[in-house]
């Protein structure tokens, strides 16, 4: 994980100590439960990678004030971590959903080197709060020339 993730995720759990349980202090704010990977076929292959992952938000992200800012640097971190091209022009669609519901909490579309954490909150900032902590975040990586 980056740097300001650890930061803002320990911030969180010394200062809300008093509240969270040893179990939420110890888990990771976003856990990857399953992932997922489709390669596109065709003309599109070797350019086109869908990473489809479900994961589980802990009460550091549902429940805390700063929870939607830490969710947004574990995201942008996920986005960085499963880039099959491992390439910084590549672009990205990232798109998430509640797993109950399929309600969508949230999309943006932009090259890897320019999402910010901030980004990924502002795209989720019209949703309701994460009432399911469980949800699916779609990656799409489009490979650039």
């Amino acid at each position: 994980m980056s740097n300001d993730t650890i930061r803002i995720e320990d911030w969180i759990k010394q200062n809300a100590s008093h509240w969270l349980d040893d179990e939420d202090i110890e888990k990771d704010a976003v856990k990857v439960l399953s992932k997922t990977t489709d390669e596109s076929q065709g003309a599109f292959r070797g350019t086109v990678t869908t990473v489809t992952l479900f994961v589980e938000l802990s009460t550091v992200i549902t429940s805390h004030p700063l929870g939607p800012q830490a969710f947004g640097e574990c995201v942008h971190q996920l986005i960085n971590h499963h880039n099959p091209f491992q390439n910084r022009t590549t672009y990205v669609s990232i798109s998430m959903e509640t797993s109950g519901r399929d309600q969508q909490l949230g999309s943006f579309f932009g090259n890897v080197s320019s999402i910010t954490p901030e980004n990924i909150v502002e795209s989720v900032s019209g949703s309701q709060e994460f009432e399911d902590p469980r949800l699916f975040i779609r990656l799409t990586y489009l490979k650039s020339p």
